[in-house]
């Protein structure tokens, strides 16, 4: 299970034991979008900040940060190819 948090962070948890397994850390505001690539091996995370931030699961490290919206992000998601990431935001 993947959660955004309020608090900033990204959690990772272990659904069968019900305890978290890895926190990411990095946005400046609240964490308002999280998913799982298909493959599992990425997470995308947008937020109140207005950046999106891909991370990689595996190395537990930030792949990079896409900025471009001027407002919060409210959702994002990975293509099935993983080739385009898609977002929207409070733009208006």
């Amino acid at each position: 299970i993947l959660s955004g948090c309020a608090d900033t962070l990204i959690k990772i948890w272990e659904i069968n034991t019900k305890k978290e397994t890895y926190t990411f850390g990095g946005h400046l505001s609240a964490v308002n979008a999280v998913s799982f690539s298909a493959d599992s091996q990425r997470i995308i995370s947008g937020s109140s900040d207005t950046t999106i931030k891909v991370w990689n699961v595996e190395e537990k490290t930030l792949s990079f940060t896409l900025n471009g919206h001027s407002s919060g992000i409210t959702s994002v998601c990975f293509s099935s190819d993983l080739s385009l990431v898609y977002s929207s935001s409070e733009d208006r």
